[in-house]
């Protein structure tokens, strides 16, 4: 009977052991989860998981601070579009890229050849987004002129002879393979 007990008791030994550490390890999970940060330590945590690939870890560090007003709103919300688009979630990428374009995280004109918004290319809300946030006349400038008269020198963006696109007053050219858009104002 006492072999019996010692060795319910090293089954116990083992189970609690394993229990334990997976305790453990929960509990740094929560800990790293309430310990207060500030906003630039929080992007720095989110950007590090993104870059090594960890997408939800980084989309859930920086979508919540993404919807949050602050300083790094439109910093979050670009990362998040990153996430969202190399996972393949269109809608979610748009939209938090539209935050990131209003908070001027990023020029319009650098998405269109940016490698993590490779399959947003040929989307037309993509390219409607970036008409939207492309290239205005400043405050005070003189309303466009008809296509005839000579306006602003276009915005262009070109990562290669297949990708390029072009932004001025007359709207959005752009071309991603043998795909061509082109977007009215």
């Amino acid at each position: 009977m006492s072999s019996f007990v010692t060795g319910v008791r090293f089954c116990f030994l083992i189970v609690s052991s394993f229990a334990l550490t997976g305790c453990d390890q929960l509990r740094q999970q929560i800990a790293s989860l309430v310990q207060s940060k500030t906003p630039q330590e929080s992007l720095v945590a989110a950007q590090q998981a993104f870059s090594e690939g960890k997408l939800s870890q980084a989309l859930e560090r920086a979508e919540p601070l993404a919807k949050k007003p602050g300083e790094l709103q439109p910093a979050f919300a670009l990362l998040a579009a990153q996430a969202y688009a190399r996972m393949g979630k269109n809608d979610e990428a748009l939209g938090m890229l539209g935050k990131a374009l209003e908070g001027k995280a990023v020029e319009s004109t650098t998405l269109i050849v940016h490698p993590d918004f490779e399959s947003l290319r040929t989307d037309v809300r993509f390219l409607a987004l970036l008409t939207h946030h492309g290239a205005r006349p400043s405050a005070g400038a003189a309303p466009a002129a008809p296509a005839q008269a000579a306006g602003p020198p276009p915005t262009q963006a070109k990562a290669s002879d297949s990708v390029s696109v072009e932004i001025g007053p007359g709207g959005v050219s752009a071309k991603a393979g043998s795909v061509s858009v082109k977007l009215p104002p």
